[in-house]
């Protein structure tokens, strides 16, 4: 088996496959739901990697401390930012191509569900149900943000 690849190899590979497709680079939020489900990717190519995942609240976050993955605002909102390219991984080809095959799909599904889905679907993995219920609950405030109705916060004002 090749070696493992790490959370700054496998960021350089998304980065460079979805600059393939977009001129900008990818927003947080999507960003770890993008790898979330590209480490059950990865490992349907049998790729190995360190993919530090983490569940909170608010979802799965990929663990980036100590490394030369961050985030940077453009004029687009924030995006991420890696210092590692892709062009400087050393792994043998056929690893890469089996990762970048296992990103691609990952990116495939951020691009055709949208991020709400892809939100939806993750949640539906939570390993504890305070997580599904408080995505339940944070679905329902928004609409009912965006409906004029009653909130915690009160009712929103209408501008006529």
């Amino acid at each position: 088996m090749s070696r493992e690849l790490s959370v700054e190899e496998i960021t350089a590979l998304l980065l460079d496959e979805h600059r393939s497709e977009y001129d900008n680079s990818i927003p947080p939020k999507a960003f770890h739901k993008i790898l979330y489900f590209g480490s059950q990717e990865l490992k349907k190519e049998h790729v190995a990697a360190d993919l530090p995942i983490y569940w909170y609240m608010y979802g799965a976050v990929v663990g980036t401390n100590n490394t030369g993955i961050g985030i940077v605002d453009t004029q687009a909102g924030q995006r991420i930012r890696c210092d590692a390219e892709a062009s400087e991984i050393k792994a043998d080809d056929a690893t890469i191509r089996r990762a970048r095959r296992a990103l691609q799909s990952s990116l495939g599904q951020y691009y055709s569900m949208g991020l709400e889905s892809l939100t939806d679907k993750l949640y539906k993995e939570a390993p504890y149900d305070v997580q599904r219920t408080y995505r339940e609950l944070d679905k329902q405030l928004g609409v009912a943000a965006d409906d004029g109705q009653m909130t915690l916060f009160g009712k929103r004002r209408t501008h006529s």
